[in-house]
């Protein structure tokens, strides 16, 4: 540890307390102020390096970008339409309040709006997203990702059952949120999206009070989150699934070359 010597405050490491100096450049000597530039220097260099490794290894996408082409396809009448390059106003969707992969001040903010039932939501979470998060995008204040609710399968009963039960999680724990939330589409095609069903689920896979969740599925007590979402959703004119938002904009390609370029490409714009 390091204490710099103009506030106090301890740093891991020299480099790290000399970034931190740029917050007191005008009682920095020359000396003191080349030792901030070099520091940003090699920040910067790591960046680049991080973005070209992320660039490198996206490219051995395919066979995953292959993948959700597959199963898109066996939704393809959910995803055809989405009206791509509309700007979305986000701010009904109160992100403050929702679980968050991610800073909740990254530079880039994706927003997916899904369906639990939906295949090519399914292929974007294990293809997309959990890709995203292997290749360490959710890291250092890069990028951020919430999951929002339009429920559009079928009669759209079990679609929004399932979506307020995942609520129903978040509503006592964020974290496990997000574990219940894979388990819906790791089981998507053995369920059948009972309320026992969906009560098991969390039983076997998460960490929270099992009665208090099987209250709040059996009062729906998280439907008015759910409708909220879903006419956010309306307004925008947002019928398919899935429906990606990057930094406030509908983005038509939602394989995973074409998710990082829109990224990598919101990353230095930010610069």
């Amino acid at each position: 540890m390091v204490k710099c010597p103009f506030d106090d405050k301890e740093y891991d490491s020299e480099e790290e307390m000399h970034l931190h100096w740029r917050d007191h450049w005008e009682e920095l000597n020359s000396h003191q102020k080349e030792k901030v530039k070099k520091a940003e220097r090699r920040k910067e260099e790591r960046k680049k390096d991080k973005i070209a490794k992320r660039k490198k290894k996206a490219g051995y996408g395919l066979g995953a970008a292959i993948g959700l082409a597959l199963i898109a396809v066996i939704g393809i009448q959910v995803v055809q339409y989405s009206p791509a390059g509309q700007t979305i106003d986000v701010e009904g969707l109160d992100l403050d309040e929702r679980p968050v992969m991610g800073e909740r001040d990254a530079e880039v903010t994706m927003i997916e709006f899904g369906d639990y039932l939906c295949p090519a939501c399914r292929s974007f979470e294990f293809s997309v997203k959990n890709q995203l998060e292997d290749d360490g995008y959710f890291e250092d204040g890069d990028l951020n990702f919430y999951y929002v609710h339009l429920p559009v399968i079928g009669d759209r009963v079990n679609s929004i059952n399932t979506a307020a039960a995942a609520e129903c999680v978040a509503e006592q724990d964020q974290e496990e949120f997000w574990e219940y939330h894979s388990q819906l589409f790791v089981n998507m095609d053995s369920l059948t999206h009972t309320q026992d069903e969906l009560v098991r689920l969390a039983e076997d896979n998460t960490d929270i009070d099992h009665e208090e969740f099987a209250e709040c599925v059996d009062n729906q007590d998280t439907r008015d989150r759910v409708d909220s979402d879903a006419n956010v959703a309306s307004e925008h004119g947002l019928n398919s699934t899935p429906s990606v938002v990057i930094n406030g904009e509908l983005v038509r390609n939602t394989d995973y070359d074409a998710i990082v370029d829109r990224i990598e490409s919101e990353l230095e714009d930010s610069e």
